[in-house]
């Protein structure tokens, strides 16, 4: 929801005094690492501007490759790759999607990736620090161009 309403120009902020219960453990097996892959690429692919999403794509590619390898490592391989046939089995339904999202841009490509930030940091994922160096100056690279 923040990237839609960025992406519409709208300002998204933090409400200091919302309390919220959230029972939630990650690990909760396949099917949530399924959903968490699918629903990652559904929204780069309905909210990335057109510009930005050409120029991470590179980045994106080989981020699924070593994905690969982790998911291979961590015992997900197999819902990775389900999420991986779902996205494909969906790109035209996404496609689709991505037209009413976009629709609703305000914002250029430039402002919007200054929301984003090109570093893999997860506790859920262990990048070695080249990856992760490599990804920053990638992103660096990638908001330079865009400008």
């Amino acid at each position: 929801m923040g990237l839609r309403l960025w992406l519409a120009g709208r300002r998204v902020g933090v409400e200091p005094r919302a309390r919220v219960i959230h029972d939630y453990e990650f690990d909760k097996g396949a099917r949530k690492w399924y959903l968490l892959e699918r629903n990652r690429w559904r929204t780069v692919l309905a909210t990335y501007p057109l510009g930005l999403l050409v120029l991470v794509t590179p980045a994106l590619l080989a981020a699924e490759l070593g994905l690969l390898v982790v998911a291979a490592r961590g015992g997900w391989l197999g819902a990775k790759l389900r999420a991986q046939a779902a996205t494909a089995a969906g790109l035209p339904r996404a496609l689709v999607r991505r037209r009413i999202v976009q629709r609703t841009r305000r914002i250029g490509a430039a402002e919007f990736a200054a929301q984003l930030t090109g570093s893999f940091e997860s506790p859920n994922l262990a990048v070695p620090r080249v990856l992760a160096t490599a990804s920053r100056l990638y992103w660096r690279l990638t908001r330079l161009l865009l400008r």
